[in-house]
């Protein structure tokens, strides 16, 4: 789509500035590789005078043993066309992809040099957009590159084309399975290595033995190769000691092909293409591009080629021409807005994909969203959105695997339907997103303003995604995902402003089916609702919502719940002894049946307790305790006594005894009068020993 819009402000800024690039030479930590890389970043004109303007950005891919400041040409290239208006500003970047053994990464994944294509595509885009004003998303993102980097541009556009909009490629080896290339590399490697028998060592063996190593060195690493007559020996390399190829090798190169990868995408998920090669290029690639040309024809995939009589530099032409198509596919510069106070609803991909281009710039989703359909498969053209002003639902998107789009989403202003409650006649039923098995994509969300619901998911295992979510303005429902075990990924999460409900619908029917414990609720310290749990037919331990403070829960419902035999939790226990609200407990295992059960298992205390091999004995009585409890303890030696309670946070009560005792029997009281019911635990130490104990206050 070429852009027509045109900011009148930055071109006379840029027709002002100065023919030098603004390069900065920087660096930043990878997660995905462990370490800090170098990097070149060109601001363009007008960057510092519109503090504003978010922009869109190039990834230049440099070649084979290459660096960031390999990229410092084309920046200087663009600098130049943006003041003469040639094209639109734009963000250039280019990082350091020359790692050792072989001095390349072929842009991929490997076991010889790391996770280089995870830290191009995920860390590297990340951080330029966290650090520079650079727009996120798709249509605000391209890759450009040469020789190796002409392969990673090809890659990167076929494997991410969620993430990039359009590639530019010169000079690549995009087809290493060639019949004129395998031909003639075969030559000029054993022309190179002594033989037959032959063998070949990546240091003394050529550049064409060097590129082997390095390409072979992405699609087939093997520290336990068998072969041994390569040096070094962490690779399966595609010619044995008589010189000929190994097809068990090849094989393992044809799905990382260009020619083979274009399969993967149809007219209407290709990115832009714009590719070029040399007709004399001396490593014999432009057969290859023949290759690729003729595959993208078969799949009736539109592109532009570029060619030359040339050899492997490609002329200054090519990189004017890719620029100006690459520019003409980037949505142009903007300033972020918010839109939609009426709100949205998507029913297809398409409408996902071409969110960004129909709402430019939008950020913030005012009103609220709905992606409900059956179509939609993902969200990555979501990526722009930073908050949702209304009410955000996701639901009967059966073929929705990720969240991945919406994770730059850092609030919810309304509710947060994860499913929805449809009624079919007399009958209720919840329906959510089947193909999910977590919620990774949401690691942004940090409050939720209305209520969260998460329901009807079969294949959800886990929240995880939602482990920065610290607070609920409403209600927490989480019912009838039947797969989920327990609540890991909700561990940030500290306040409820409502009730929380694990189990049943809003009104009623089916709990979490395979659900053991609370595990991820361990942070929860309030709510402000009342507390169910109900019908889950496999949950055994309330274990996990020990933290809630007894206060804040109005009323208690457990029911329903089959082998629910462990409900003496902290919590449970204190909000009974407080003897606050309306509670019903029946129809789960024995133990945790009725509410006298789960007071008496509350109440169990030792009555005398000590560590095998100890040098003490200790018994406190009664327990529970109203008025004074008595504390009867025996050391074998002098030594220093410390003796407190505290609460179920770790919050000191009291300070019973704190001295240095004689060896012997001793009788210690306290007068819990003044401690208000709950549940408390008495610590004692005694030397460096230290034992601890419950204690029911009612």
């Amino acid at each position: 789509m070429k852009k027509i819009t045109l900011f009148v402000v930055m071109m006379l800024a840029a027709l002002n500035m100065s023919a030098q690039a603004n390069i900065i030479s920087t660096s930043f930590y990878s997660q995905a590789l462990n370490e800090t890389k170098g990097v070149h970043v060109f601001l363009p004109p007008g960057y510092d005078e519109n503090p504003d303007l978010y922009y869109p950005v190039i990834y230049y891919l440099h070649g084979w043993q290459g660096a960031q400041n390999s990229g410092d040409g084309v920046m200087n290239t663009a600098n130049s066309m943006i003041n003469q208006g040639l094209i639109e500003p734009v963000i250039m970047v280019c990082a350091h992809n020359s790692p050792p053994p072989f001095g390349g990464s072929v842009y991929t994944n490997s076991i010889l040099w790391g996770d280089y294509e995870t830290y191009m595509v995920e860390d590297l885009c990340s951080w330029i957009e966290a650090t520079y004003r650079a727009m996120p998303g798709k249509h605000y993102r391209a890759v450009f590159g040469m020789s190796m980097g002409g392969y990673g541009a090809f890659r990167y556009g076929i494997l991410h084309n969620d993430k990039y909009c359009a590639l530019s490629a010169c000079a690549g080896p995009v087809s290493f399975l060639e019949d004129y290339m395998c031909m003639q590399f075969r030559q000029m490697i054993l022309q190179a290595n002594q033989g037959p028998p032959y063998s070949y060592n990546f240091a003394t063996g050529g550049p064409f033995t060097q590129i082997y190593f390095l390409y072979y060195g992405a699609f087939t690493p093997n520290y336990n190769t068998p072969q041994t007559y390569i040096n070094p020996a962490i690779l399966e390399f595609p010619l044995d000691e008589n010189g000929n190829y190994i097809d068990t090798i090849l094989a393992k190169v044809i799905p990382h092909d260009i020619a083979s990868l274009i399969n993967q995408l149809t007219p209407e998920n290709s990115p832009g293409i714009y590719f070029g090669c040399g007709i004399t290029d001396q490593f014999y690639l432009y057969p290859g591009h023949l290759d690729v040309k003729d595959s993208l024809d078969l799949y009736g995939i539109p592109y532009t080629f570029y060619s030359h009589g040339g050899g492997h530099t490609m002329p200054a032409e090519f990189t004017e021409n890719a620029l100006i198509f690459l520019d003409s596919l980037l949505l142009p510069p903007v300033i972020p807005c918010s839109c939609l106070p009426e709100g949205i609803a998507f029913n297809a991909q398409e409408q996902i994909e071409n969110f960004q281009i129909d709402y430019l710039g939008c950020r913030e989703i005012e009103g609220d969203a709905t992606i409900l359909g059956g179509g939609i498969i993902k969200l990555n053209g979501l990526s722009l959105l930073t908050s949702i002003g209304g009410d955000l639902t996701i639901a009967k998107n059966y073929q929705l695997t990720s969240l991945n789009g919406l994770q730059n989403i850092q609030s919810i202003g309304g509710s947060f339907f994860l499913g929805v409650i449809e009624f079919w006649g007399s009958n209720q039923y919840i329906v959510g997103n089947n193909s999910l098995t977590d919620l990774s994509g949401l690691d942004a969300l940090n409050s939720v303003g209305g209520d969260l619901f998460i329901g009807g998911h079969d294949s959800l295992t886990s929240l995880a995604g939602l482990q920065n979510l610290n607070d609920i303005g409403g209600n927490l429902q989480i019912s009838l995902n039947k797969s989920l075990i327990n609540l890991t990924g909700l561990e940030g999460l500290t306040s409820v402003e409502g009730n929380v409900k694990i189990g049943g619908t809003f009104f009623n029917g089916s709990g979490n089916s395979s659900l053991i414990d609370l595990t991820g609720l361990e942070n929860l310290t309030s709510i402000d609702g009342n507390l169910l749990i109900l019908d889950n037919s496999t949950l055994t331990s309330l274990a996990g919502i020990d933290s809630i403070a007894a206060g804040s829960i109005i009323d208690l419902s457990i029911s329903n719940n089959a082998f629910l035999s462990t409900c003496e939790v902290t919590s449970i226990c204190q909000y009974l002894a407080a003897g606050n609200g309306t509670v019903t407990i029946h129809n789960n295992a024995p133990g945790c049946d009725s509410q006298e059960e789960v007071e008496m298992a509350c109440m169990v205390g030792e009555k005398e307790f000590q560590v095998p091999g100890s040098v003490f004995r200790v018994s406190c009585y009664p327990n529970p305790v109203s008025g004074h409890m008595n504390i009867s303890l025996v050391i074998d030696k002098t030594c220093p006594v410390n003796i407190v309670m505290t609460n179920n946070l770790g919050q000191l009560i009291a300070v019973i005894a704190n001295n240095q005792y004689l060896k012997g029997a001793h009788q210690i009281s306290w007068n819990t009068a003044n401690t208000p019911p709950g549940i408390y635990f008495l610590r004692i130490q005694v030397g460096d020993e230290v034992i601890t104990s419950k204690v029911v206050k009612y």
